[in-house]
């Protein structure tokens, strides 16, 4: 029972590890296609971070997809 437990605890503090490492790195990459926008377009953090969103909320897209495809567009 207690090695069931056990198991049971750190199944979920691997799964939790994963997650924010996920978070951490979609942060990071937001962040990369927030500074490229900036730098391009000469706006502020704010207004970068505006664009990025209404494009994820009008192409049904997460935050992450839209930054992706950014950095990928914007370093070529």
């Amino acid at each position: 029972e207690t090695a069931r437990a056990r198991h049971a605890e750190l199944a979920a503090v691997r799964a939790e590890s994963d997650s924010l490492r996920d978070a951490l790195e979609s942060r990071k990459l937001i962040e990369r296609a927030k500074g490229l926008l900036m730098e391009r377009e000469g706006i502020s953090e704010s207004e970068a971070f505006s664009r990025m969103r209404g494009a994820a909320q009008r192409t049904g897209r997460t935050l992450r997809d839209i930054a992706e495809a950014m950095v990928e567009t914007l370093t070529r």
